[in-house]
């Protein structure tokens, strides 16, 4: 990686999250890339927000909904839980809380279910 670039999710004047993007060759977007950028954050806030939990399953499947599970609460609940328990920052608690559930072949969600249960009442 040799450039990042970063948009905002935002609906109106609240910003809710970022879309990251990467390059293997330094140096600036030009000015249409960096539009098309913005343009594709402002598709992709509007379909965060579109988003109902469940309503996948009438569709067929968890589809695009599963990368919007990294942004449930309990997710981020557990990825506290892990960077307590490992001593790591949280963000690196929440990539590798994403790394077992890629690697147990589950949803992250319910990863982050297992470890909450784990936590004495």
């Amino acid at each position: 990686m040799r450039a990042v670039f970063v948009w905002p999710l935002r609906a109106g004047a609240a910003r809710f999250g970022t879309l990251t993007g990467y390059r293997s060759r330094p140096g600036p977007l030009t000015g249409r890339q960096a539009h098309d950028g913005l343009r594709v954050a402002d598709v992709l806030a509007g379909q965060l927000l579109a988003w109902h939990p469940g309503a996948e399953a009438a569709h067929g499947g968890r589809g695009a909904a599963g990368a919007v599970e990294v942004h449930r609460i309990e997710v981020h609940q557990a990825a506290g839980v892990l960077s307590h328990r490992l001593g790591v920052a949280v963000d690196e608690a929440l990539v590798r809380l994403r790394a077992q559930a890629y690697a147990a072949d589950r949803p992250v969600t319910d990863i982050a279910h297992d470890i909450l249960r784990e936590l004495p009442p």
